[in-house]
């Protein structure tokens, strides 16, 4: 783990945001509302030593979207969970929302459409775990509309989480409300990064990988470091930014941290990134300072990449 002087200040991005991280061994649980996707995830990996277009392998069917994915890992970690999204009135929805439920994720704020249904992700991977294609099915997401969370009660959340899956409008509200809790955000691909860019300045924690940076910033950075060190000369508050098996930064006006992501391969690229958000936001959230937080995600990062 190594420190490079940089970024200047005592007081982290949520305590400068107005409210303090949630010490550890504090008898409340933080609770963190989580705005994004909501879908089932079918995700389909290759056997080794077959090759052409029709492989063996296997089809695991689980809840997916990074909103639900960072609403399941921060709820294992104690954490108070709601998740806000929208899901279809079919048996998908209403299994996808039992299922959620069941794992302690408050759902009472995610809409239900009447006309659309509850959104399917698609991904096939190679027998590494390497991502190789994937469709997206997320209409019932992609509707909201400007106003879609006005007036909700997750303006009693101590955090607010919000993912790129969101439409562009939708991502301006939550971020333009004020007051509101300390807002988290990853960019979700390149793809969707742009949906983050005009928003920047209002982020007080951005996860994202090294490919979402570049496209955040309209520039190609050679190292992690590089990438989260310009995203906090763009007004976010704290970067955290990966990048595959090259080490992970950390930068704030804390300092900027790296330290070496694990080498060791991984089972599955689908979801990866967004356990070892969860992990070290829990770890921030529990007032972990910024080299521990990296050496908690990291050390349960295992097999996932991120």
């Amino acid at each position: 783990m190594s420190r490079c002087p940089g970024l200047s200040g005592k007081n982290g991005p949520l305590a400068n945001s107005g409210n303090a991280c949630i010490a550890a061994g504090m008898n409340s649980r933080p609770s963190i509302a989580c705005f994004g996707a909501a879908h089932w995830d079918f995700i389909g990996q290759a056997d080794p030593g077959f090759s052409g277009p029709d492989r063996p392998g296997t089809v695991t069917v689980r809840p997916g979207g990074v909103a639900v994915n960072v609403a399941i890992e921060l709820a294992a970690q104690g954490c108070r969970t709601e998740l806000l999204s929208a899901v279809g009135r079919d048996r998908d929805g209403k299994a996808l929302l039992a299922e959620l439920k069941a794992a302690g994720i408050g759902t009472s704020l995610t809409q239900v459409s009447e006309a659309l249904p509850t959104g399917r992700y698609l991904a096939l991977e190679d027998e590494t775990g390497e991502l190789t294609s994937a469709i997206a099915d997320c209409r019932a997401v992609d509707a909201l509309s400007v106003g879609a969370f006005n007036n909700i009660a997750a303006a009693t959340a101590d955090y607010w989480f919000v993912e790129a899956n969101l439409p562009t409008a939708v991502i301006q509200d939550l971020a333009f409300v004020r007051p509101r809790p300390p807002l988290i955000a990853n960019p979700v691909s390149p793809a969707r990064a742009d949906r983050l860019q005009p928003f920047l300045d209002k982020i007080d924690i951005l996860y994202c990988n090294r490919a979402e940076a570049s496209a955040l910033c309209a520039n190609i950075f050679p190292t992690a470091a590089d990438a989260a060190r310009d995203l906090t000369t763009r007004g976010v508050r704290r970067a955290v930014v990966t990048d595959g098996p090259e080490p992970v930064c950390d930068a704030s006006p804390e300092g900027i941290f790296i330290a070496p992501a694990d080498p060791v391969g991984f089972i599955s690229a689908t979801g990866a990134g967004d356990v070892f958000l969860s992990r070290h936001l829990a770890a921030v959230i529990a007032g972990k300072d910024p080299s521990s937080a990296l050496r908690a995600a990291l050390a349960h990062k295992g097999k996932e990449r991120a």
